[in-house]
């Protein structure tokens, strides 16, 4: 039993383990059974909840309690068929729910605290966490204060808000300005205790979505898959050059298995910045503006006859130190180019999926697509497909203890893990590793 407990999500675990200490009589969990499949197979609800839910705010209001949601544009994509018209697409919510760990995370609707000064933090915290079994509501120590909500998830026990600062801090032209976007993360900890179990939520870190920022507007669009340990982003811009109309396409891949207190949204020239010796595995192309273009990309090397010459490929260096995020992988257009997946000015995109060392996109294609992004050649009805890349690096064989992941870093601080010396192996073998595996494709539907 524990070999297999090793194996599940760490609150899945606590949660069978809660569970099995004190068993019902087979015949209630018979009737347990019996009603829920009665219910899926009539497509019906058991029980109804309504939740109050915060709306967001205006910007010229004074509410006490402000919430700005400002979720990612959509792509200009819908189904039409004669006169009858469809969605193809829908916004992402301003909650979300996590099958694998079974609680609901949703800005509530604030009430007044009048014990309460207006400073304090707790008048920001919108979200909460609902756990339907056992009706138990916490609220997210994460201030939505002066800052506009892109998008939440929340997977294998990692609460993610991508958020943008509520000013901008760059005009970009003379209709558009750029704001900062930041990632934030925190630990859901099911604990167990007397009763059933009890949730924790611990910050783990922070880092910047994208090194320039981003519009937020209906034409600037990225989407993003998490989980326990690594983060991807896949950004889709278009390109404002008056010499180039491809729009402009990147990914990028964090390790987020390490804790850190740095908050680079309170640092904004970067000073406090703790220092990381770290490389990339493939060219950062477009990303940081060193790319195949320019010559601040390329090195020097020695040839056999002594004379130098330059190398837009340089041998990784070792990894020293790792504190925090970091970038593990960095694809832009060459990379996207070679296994298939530039979306161009019809992107095919559904949303991304990660698991431990392979990143999915899934795109999807309708015959009946209409709008700006539809397909030029659509398919004969309907077209799903689905590719896999391999990101990550085969990890050592010692399997990553999920206790010590879910460790804040303040115990770090105190108390030095017994597994350092496994996470700098595991971070320095992600960097400087080959990542080996086929790329992966799988596709259904009637195409052709």
């Amino acid at each position: 039993m524990s070999r297999d407990f090793a194996n599940l999500n760490n609150n899945l675990a606590v949660e069978i383990s809660c569970t099995s200490r004190d068993l019902p009589p087979w015949s209630e969990t018979f009737a347990l059974v019996a009603r829920r499949y009665h219910h899926l197979r009539r497509g019906s609800a058991r029980v109804v909840e309504k939740l109050q839910m915060a709306r967001p705010s205006r910007s010229d209001s004074n509410e006490l309690f402000p919430f700005s949601f400002k979720g990612v544009a959509i792509w200009n994509r819908y189904l039409r068929l004669e006169e009858k018209t469809a969605e193809f697409h829908y916004p992402d919510p301003a909650w979300w729910y996590s099958r694998e760990d079974g609680v609901l995370v949703y800005p509530a609707e604030v009430r007044d605290r009048p014990n309460s000064p207006s400073s304090d933090p707790a008048h920001g915290y919108v979200y909460h966490i609902l756990d339907p079994a056992t009706g138990t509501q916490i609220p997210v120590p994460f201030d939505v204060r002066r800052k506009h909500i892109r998008r939440v998830r929340l997977a294998q026990g990692v609460l993610i808000f991508e958020w943008a600062e509520e000013h901008p801090y760059h005009q970009l032209n003379d209709r558009e300005v750029v704001h900062r976007h930041f990632v934030t993360a925190f630990d859901v900890i099911r604990t167990p205790s007397s009763s059933a179990w009890t949730w924790t939520i611990q910050f783990r870190s922070e880092w910047k979505l994208h090194f320039l920022g981003l519009p937020i507007n209906r034409s600037d669009r990225f989407f993003s898959a998490h989980t326990a340990t690594h983060y991807a982003v896949y950004f889709w811009q278009p390109n404002r050059s008056l010499y180039q109309d491809d729009p402009i396409e990147q990914l990028a891949v964090w390790d987020i298995s390490s804790p850190s207190p740095y908050r680079p949204s309170e640092d904004p020239t970067g000073h406090n910045r703790p220092p990381v010796n770290r490389t990339i595995s493939m060219p950062a192309g477009l990303w940081n503006g060193t790319g195949t273009h320019g010559g601040s990309g390329l090195h020097t090397t020695t040839t056999t006859a002594g004379k130098p010459r330059k190398s837009a490929s340089p041998e990784p260096e070792p990894v020293r130190t790792t504190t925090g995020p970091q970038v593990i992988r960095r694809m832009a257009w060459r990379e996207l180019d070679f296994y298939g997946l530039r979306q161009r000015a019809n992107p095919q995109l559904r949303n991304l999926s990660l698991d431990d060392r392979n990143l999915y996109f899934i795109e999807e294609e309708h015959r009946w697509t209409e709008g700006q992004h539809s397909s030029l050649s659509p398919p004969r009805v309907h077209h799903v497909k689905c590719t896999g890349i391999p990101i990550v690096p085969c990890t050592p064989a010692v399997p990553i203890p999920l206790v010590s992941v879910k460790e804040g870093w303040e115990r770090r601080e105190r108390e030095p893990s017994p597994h350092a010396h496994y996470y700098q192996a595991l971070f320095t073998s992600t960097i400087n590793d080959p990542v080996y595996g086929p790329i992966w494709v799988d596709q259904c539907g009637a195409d052709g």
